[in-house]
């Protein structure tokens, strides 16, 4: 078995802010920050649509369109289809894949490490953690 390395308990964290809680109730994905874009800029619903259908300020909406306004969202048919498709774009590609692979591996080790950390804890009920573990 192997050793299980130092951990480290995680200081009490405070509880968000109203200010807090409302940034992160705002955030889009970059696809839904694309189509809102888009659909800005065909006109199809005004800034102050945008900002009460995703709960964001003007000026954030507005970031979006000057940030996304020039993107568009690629379907993976379409690189199928591509027989010209650009070779620093291939090559982005591929580096999407092997991260994918890389992220996969690491939920795998910590899915690991967290079942491990857990049965030595269930064996030792009547100690506390003490801010550190030693491995």
């Amino acid at each position: 078995m192997r050793p299980v390395p130092q951990v480290y308990w995680p200081a009490t964290r405070a509880e968000p802010n109203a200010e807090q809680k409302a940034v992160r109730a705002r955030h889009l994905r970059m696809g839904e920050r694309i189509e809102l874009a888009t659909s800005l800029i065909n006109r199809e619903i005004s800034v102050d649509q945008a900002s009460r259908e995703t709960g964001a300020s003007r000026e954030q909406v507005a970031e979006w369109v000057r940030r996304h306004g020039g993107d568009r969202i690629i379907q993976l048919s379409e690189l199928r289809l591509s027989r010209t498709m650009p070779p620093t774009l291939l090559a982005r590609c591929n580096q999407l894949v092997e991260l994918e692979r890389c992220l996969m591996q690491l939920q795998r080790e910590i899915l690991l490490f967290e079942s491990v950390l857990k049965e030595r804890l269930r064996h030792a009920p009547s100690e506390r953690p003490s801010g550190r573990l030693s491995g």
